[in-house]
């Protein structure tokens, strides 16, 4: 009942596009890219105007996330989206210790400090930090596929620009 809140809201803003299908009695889940643009956006822009550091994400109270609420809501969106879909199985393995390191009689804050220590303190953390900025950057929302595949066409390379098409 009481994750932290980045886990709690980067889940919700996860699956925030999941839709229920009758027929087949299950969820369906496509990608939630909405908060791309503007979590590219916080990383380009670096230093005081860029993400917030990761010690602050991970124990960010409610005031301070409303207080910061694109920047919290892109940020947690994309350490989940991160955490689910890198092909490193060291940062994967990051959100599995983090869930599984949650205690249902614990407070938000126990849940946080738990996790910090379960989940964060054993990562090298500017590797961390560099792996889930360049994946991030590399994730592709649909007009950057339209426009990477118009000039892998224009280049002649008409397999890539199908597959950026498809």
């Amino acid at each position: 009942p009481n994750p932290p809140l980045w886990l709690q809201k980067g889940f919700a803003v996860y699956f925030e596009t999941a839709v229920y299908d009758r027929d087949k009695k299950n969820a369906l889940l496509e990608d939630n890219l909405g908060w791309v643009d503007t979590l590219k956006g916080y990383i380009d822009a670096g230093g005081d105007g860029g993400l917030m550091p990761f010690p602050t994400l991970l124990t960010l109270d409610t005031d301070a996330a409303n207080a910061n609420l694109n920047l919290f809501y892109s940020q947690s969106w994309g350490l989940v989206y991160f955490l689910l879909h890198t092909d490193d199985p060291v940062y994967n393995r990051v959100l599995w210790d983090a869930i599984s390191a949650l205690e249902k009689e614990n407070t938000r804050k126990e849940n946080e400090l738990a996790v910090i220590k379960k989940a964060f303190e054993w990562v090298a953390k500017t590797d961390f930090v560099n792996a889930f900025e360049s994946y991030m950057e590399g994730v592709m929302t649909f007009p950057d596929l339209v426009e990477t595949g118009m000039d892998a066409y224009s280049a002649g390379q008409f397999e890539r620009a199908g597959s950026l098409f498809n």
